[in-house]
C-alpha cells in the first residue's frame, strides 16, 4: 500500500479527559477522575458522516473532524459515579474492571443498578490487559499479582485467594509492565526493565517457565517481510491476458486483498522476541520522547509523549484494532487508519 492510498482520520474532542477507551460500539469517557461518560459510538460516527468529510492531500490523505462534550450529547448513554478516583480501566465482556486508590474492583455495564464488587484490596498503580485475555496488576513495593480474567486459564501457582482466582506473580518491586503474548517484563521506579516471567502454556494450563534477569536478555531485532498475492480467488481468464484500450482509456487499479481498515501494530519492549511483519501494516513505537507511527517501516508521525497524558489501542477487537486514542491535557485525538480506493 502506497502513502497516497493511507487515509488518517483525526477526531478531536474537546475538553479535559483522564482516560478514554472504546468497547462494543460504546465511547466511554473519563471526564473527571470519579465520573465516566458512556456514548453511543455507532450513531455518533453515523452522523458525523465520515465520507462527507473533506480529504486533504499533503503531505498524505487526512481528515479532521472537530467534536466538544454538547456534539455528543445527542448520543450520550449515561453517567457513572464513583466514590474514589479511578487510577485504570477496561471493559471486557460488558463488565468494567477498574482500580483506585482503595483496591480493584469490578461491576457490570450492563445494568443501571449494577453493584460495585470490589475483587482484592490494595494500592495497584496499573491495570494490564493482554490480547491473551490475562491481567496484570502493579503493585510498586509488593510486586506483581494476576487475576485469571477467562476460565479458561488455570495457573500453577498457589494462589493468594482461591475464590477470586488472585495470584502473586512476583514478589519484586514493579512499578510498570508489559504484556507480550503471554510473557510479562516488568520494570522498576524509573521505567529500567528488571525481569521477565515466561510462561507455558499448553490446553489452558499456564506455568510459569523462568524467571529471567533483564541482564540476561538481548534486543530484538524487527523484520519486514513482502507478501505476495500467491492465491488470488479472482484470476484473470487465460482468454483475457491481453486486453487493448482505446486511446486515453486505461485498465482500473483493483487490489483483491484490500481491507479498508487498516490495522495497527504495537512495537514491543526490545527485550521480546524478535518479531516479523508483513509490508503494508502500521506500527507504532513508543520512544522515550515520541510515540512513532510508521508504514511500512518510513515514518508517518511522531508525537510528543511530553503532552500525552495516556494512549490506547484495540489489539484485542474485531473492529477497533485500525484506531489509536490519545489523551492529552485539553483533548482527546481519535486517530483512525483506514485505506482509500485507488483512482
Amino acid at each position: 500500500m502506497e502513502l497516497e492510498n493511507l487515509l488518517v482520520t483525526r477526531i478531536k474532542i474537546a475538553g479535559s479527559f483522564q482516560n478514554v477507551t472504546l468497547y462494543s460500539g460504546v465511547l466511554y469517557l473519563l471526564k473527571s477522575p470519579t465520573t465516566l461518560y458512556l456514548y453511543d459510538w455507532n450513531k455518533w460516527i453515523q452522523s458525523a458522516s465520515i465520507g462527507d468529510v473533506p480529504i486533504y492531500r499533503d503531505p498524505f490523505p487526512s481528515q479532521n473532524i472537530e467534536a466538544t462534550l454538547e456534539t455528543l450529547n445527542p448520543f450520550f448513554i449515561r453517567a457513572v459515579a464513583f466514590p474514589s478516583a479511578l487510577k485504570d480501566f477496561f471493559v471486557y465482556n460488558h463488565v468494567l474492571y477498574y482500580i483506585d486508590e482503595s483496591g480493584f474492583w469490578n461491576m457490570s455495564m450492563e445494568r443501571q443498578d449494577a453493584v460495585k464488587q470490589r475483587l482484592r484490596e490494595g494500592n495497584f498503580l496499573e491495570l494490564l490487559l493482554s490480547n491473551k485475555k490475562r491481567v496484570a496488576l502493579v503493585a510498586g513495593e509488593k510486586g506483581i499479582y494476576e487475576y485469571l480474567l477467562s476460565p479458561a486459564y488455570s495457573l500453577g501457582l498457589p494462589a493468594v485467594d482461591e475464590e477470586e482466582r488472585f495470584y502473586l506473580l512476583d514478589a519484586a518491586p514493579t512499578y510498570h509492565a508489559e504484556w507480550h503474548g503471554h510473557d510479562l517484563l516488568q520494570s522498576d521506579e524509573q521505567g529500567q526493565a528488571v525481569q521477565l516471567l515466561s510462561f507455558r502454556h499448553s490446553r489452558g494450563q499456564l506455568t510459569l517457565f523462568a524467571k529471567i534477569p533483564a541482564t540476561a536478555l538481548t534486543a530484538q531485532r524487527i523484520y519486514f517481510s513482502e507478501e505476495l498475492p500467491l492465491f488470488q480467488k479472482d484470476l484473470t481468464p487465460t482468454n483475457a491476458l491481453f486486453t487493448f484500450f482505446k486511446h486515453g482509456k486505461s485498465a482500473k487499479k483493483s487490489n483483491p486483498f484490500k481491507q479498508q481498515a487498516v490495522p495497527i501494530y504495537i512495537l514491543s519492549h526490545p527485550l521480546f522476541p524478535e518479531v516479523t511483519f508483513s509490508n503494508n501494516v502500521i506500527t507504532v513505537s513508543n520512544g522515550e520522547k515520541e510515540l512513532v507511527i510508521q508504514l511500512n517501516n518510513a515514518k508517518l508521525l511522531a508525537l510528543d509523549k511530553a503532552a500525552i497524558l495516556r494512549w490506547h489501542h484495540y489489539d484485542r477487537s474485531r473492529y477497533y484494532r485500525n484506531q489509536l486514542h490519545i489523551v492529552e491535557p485539553e483533548q482527546v485525538i481519535l486517530y483512525l487508519f483506514t485505506e482509500l480506493e485507488p483512482d
